[in-house]
């Protein structure tokens, strides 16, 4: 199954049928010849569980879910074409780890344990002299499958409510606080915030849907998503739209706390020898296939955003070649300068 997922991926990033991703809107800035990215003493990995680019204004969408992001975009690198090896957050998050397919990594749900002899991307840069931390939200990303590995500094305190991204960015701006000159770091951030059940701060989820939930609509959460897709649970348009919107809200959610994010960087004296990637596992879809959240292989659930914010460029850059999970680990080591694990199926994105 995972090979298949593979194989239809390829092909999605080349067929120019109706499963192609939607057109991106222009660059602010066309493309320039001559910027090399250089090395930077830090670099830190945003996830964003269950964020579908399509979503976001930088990628078309005319809600205004992400005003901050689409001002940083304006100054950063952004791929167009950005996708997930499979729809799932334990082997996504894996993927991104260790640059290899599902099918190498061999992670998968609910208990695979990455093998002791596959080195990951915090690992090798623990050993290059490198501090690192990682703050998750737990859940699949807890530290028991592998993702602890590597990490000086490591917290998994599971999902309670949308609100716990505040906390998760609070733990990366304390490990950004006591960061000593001169010393290089990692730094790699998730939340579930975005994910299922949707339910932002409430100023949040009347920006999108300031009534009441429409008749019919239940709780947005996974065990009823779960049961409408298996047809024990019944839905409507209306109530899809409902769903959509506290999503929606979620997003802008999250872009306020990024917006914090980036001026506590910029206070820690850091943003100007920092690397920041920010991206996402997976997508979501609403019924767009006749499914919700993200069980499916479709470009709702595997197109994910991918702003690589580098200081020192000179201009904003669209992306328009094929870039997946497997390739940001090796795309961290070309740009820090520290030689990856050999054979790797991921390829660096910096040049």
């Amino acid at each position: 199954v995972w090979l298949t997922c593979a194989a239809l991926l390829a092909a999605a990033g080349c067929n120019t049928g109706t499963a192609a991703p939607p057109a991106a809107p222009a660059a602010a800035h066309p493309p320039q010849v001559g910027f090399e990215p250089a090395p930077t003493r830090g670099y830190i990995l945003i996830s964003i569980d269950a964020l579908r680019a399509d979503h976001l204004g930088l990628y078309g969408y005319p809600r205004p879910t992400s005003p901050f992001l689409d001002e940083l975009a304006r100054r950063a690198t952004v791929f167009d074409h950005a996708f997930a090896q499979v729809p799932s957050t334990l082997p996504s998050h894996m993927s991104m780890f260790t640059g290899l397919y599902p099918a190498e990594h061999g992670v998968f749900p609910p208990s695979s344990v990455l093998a002791p002899e596959i080195r990951t991307l915090p690992e090798v840069l623990l050993h290059a002299g490198f501090r690192t931390a990682g703050h998750t939200e737990g859940g699949y990303v807890q530290g028991g499958y592998g993702f602890s590995r590597g990490f000086g500094e490591w917290t998994d305190t599971p999902y309670t409510d949308d609100t716990d991204v505040e906390r998760t960015f609070g733990r990366g701006v304390a490990f950004l606080k006591s960061i000593r000159p001169g010393e290089r770091f990692f730094l790699f951030l998730h939340t579930y915030t975005v994910h299922d059940p949707y339910w932002p701060p409430e100023t949040y989820r009347k920006m999108f849907w300031p009534g009441t939930p429409p008749p019919g609509a239940g709780e947005p959460s996974g065990p009823h998503f779960a049961a409408i897709n298996s047809g024990l649970a019944e839905t409507t348009p209306e109530a899809v739209e409902y769903y959509k919107a506290l999503y929606d809200a979620s997003i802008r959610y999250v872009d306020d706390r990024l917006r914090q994010l980036f001026a506590d960087l910029e206070a820690s004296g850091l943003a100007a020898d920092t690397t920041v990637i920010l991206t996402a596992d997976h997508g979501e879809e609403f019924r767009e296939h006749g499914r919700l959240v993200h069980t499916q292989i479709y470009p709702e659930c595997l197109h994910i955003p991918l702003i690589v914010v580098q200081p020192g460029q000179p201009h904003g850059l669209r992306i328009g070649r094929l870039a997946q999970t497997i390739d940001y680990a090796p795309t961290i080591y070309d740009l820090a300068g520290v030689a990856p694990p050999p054979g790797l199926p991921g390829e660096s994105l910096k040049p």
